[in-house]
């Protein structure tokens, strides 16, 4: 049996995800000015999301995703 606060955490995720990733896409194309390299840095964040969710105020959560965004596109410039 799943645990009721794992099925709450995916329902909460999947709200958020699905209000956030055109506007998470939008910054990092911005950011980046690829419509591929944006997709993949939203996806990224989401994925760090996740597997922070525990961590994360959801009152917040909109700004840490984007403070994610940016973290990822600068680490990528870094490295290129």
């Amino acid at each position: 049996m799943i645990p009721y606060y794992f099925i709450r955490k995916e329902l909460n995720y999947n709200e958020f995800y699905t209000s956030h990733i055109q506007s998470a896409s939008n910054f990092a194309y911005y950011k980046c000015g690829d419509k591929n390299t944006s997709l993949d840095l939203a996806q990224e964040a989401f994925i760090k999301i996740w597997e922070n969710c525990a961590k994360i105020d959801f009152k917040k959560a909109k700004s840490y995703l984007f403070t994610v965004v940016n973290n990822l596109f600068l680490n990528k410039i870094k490295h290129e």
